[in-house]
């Protein structure tokens, strides 16, 4: 059953079109290659730093110093404290919700790098 909605403009479910959506031309994917291969490269160092750094210091003050940095970027390149106007109460809660359970993770992460150590980490947790 082909649905057309030719009046409305939308692609119909038997055209060419519709097989190309989401679709990045063979010309347009080194660019995304290289951020991914470049932002891999900067997770695996950060891992074996946060490593070196969990040796010497205590668990809690890492991963609080890495989420204050991580907070303190997020608000120098996106300045989201614009958007707290216009934030209800119940969407202010998930965002509060969703830092906390982010930390959680963090936690458990850093805990699970310092177990095992970072090449292990570094393979589990891209894993998932």
């Amino acid at each position: 059953a082909v649905v057309s909605t030719q009046s409305t403009g939308m692609l119909s479910r038997g055209s060419n079109h519709s097989q190309d959506l989401g679709r990045i031309g063979q010309s347009k994917l080194g660019p995304f290659l290289l951020m991914l291969v470049f932002s891999k490269l900067l997770f695996i160092s950060g891992t074996f730093v946060s490593f070196d750094i969990l040796q010497s210091a205590a668990l809690l003050q890492v991963v609080s110093t890495q989420l204050v940095c991580s907070a303190v970027l997020y608000v120098l390149l996106y300045q989201p404290l614009t958007i707290f106007r216009t934030l209800t109460k119940q969407n202010l809660i998930k965002v509060l919700f969703n830092g906390a359970w982010y930390a959680c993770v963090m936690l458990l992460w850093a805990t699970g790098l310092r177990l095992v150590g970072p090449i292990r980490t570094v393979l589990l947790f891209d894993h998932h």
